[in-house]
């Protein structure tokens, strides 16, 4: 009788190990580590929220600082930034922010519908910005990488534009006018044609035709 019952306990022992055994092979990487199920169901930021870009220009005041949101300051004319759309439309359009672009001084280079545009007064005409003494006098007078950046980031109308008032500014002998700014520029503007010769291909050919 006694060897009945050990082999009865011996036996259930072995079906309650075998349970067990199948019970953690069936247990999940959340259930053993609960805090990766925490980590899963957070919200990831969003890194692709539409971002509008724009240049500040004036000629009158060289180092004021302008507030754009999130306390964050731009100082000095030429200055590119960039604000998140929902901002653009929110906080950043402050009473002395909508003066600026009414004036502009704030240019919106990207980042906005027709309609966006129109609805916030800065759905310039054609030329309009570029008719702007100080925007013209800035191209004229600021560091090259930053003229060549701005210019980059103009359309190719504008583009065309800019060079047509450089080749207006060479002919009346605006010694502003350097080597290494107008190459930048023209290198900038290959890619609006086809030959790949630039823009301000006619300006390069007269000042080495002088150098000669």
């Amino acid at each position: 009788m006694v060897e009945r019952k050990s082999t009865k306990t011996a036996g259930t022992a072995a079906k309650k190990a075998a349970a067990q055994a199948e019970k953690e092979k069936t247990v999940s990487v959340d259930d053993l580590f609960p805090e990766i199920k925490t980590v899963k169901s957070v919200e990831k930021p969003h890194y692709d929220e539409p971002m509008v870009k724009l240049l500040y220009l004036d000629s009158a005041i060289e180092n004021n600082e302008i507030p754009i949101g999130g306390g964050r300051v731009i100082s000095g004319s030429g200055r590119r930034f960039s604000v998140k759309l929902s901002d653009f439309e929110g906080t950043f359009l402050t009473p002395l922010v909508m003066k600026l672009l009414k004036k502009r001084k704030f240019i919106v280079l990207d980042g906005l519908t027709k309609e966006q545009r129109e609805q916030y007064g800065v759905d310039y005409r054609k030329g309009e910005v570029l008719l702007n003494e100080g925007l013209f006098s800035w191209f004229f007078t600021a560091p090259v990488n930053e003229v060549k950046a701005v210019f980059a980031d103009l359309c190719p109308e504008h583009r065309e534009m800019v060079a047509a008032r450089f080749l207006e500014a060479f002919e009346q002998g605006d010694n502003r006018l350097t080597r290494d700014r107008i190459e930048a520029l023209n290198n900038v503007s290959k890619k609006d044609y086809e030959d790949g010769k630039g823009a301000f291909t006619p300006i390069l050919a007269a000042i080495n035709e002088a150098a000669l």
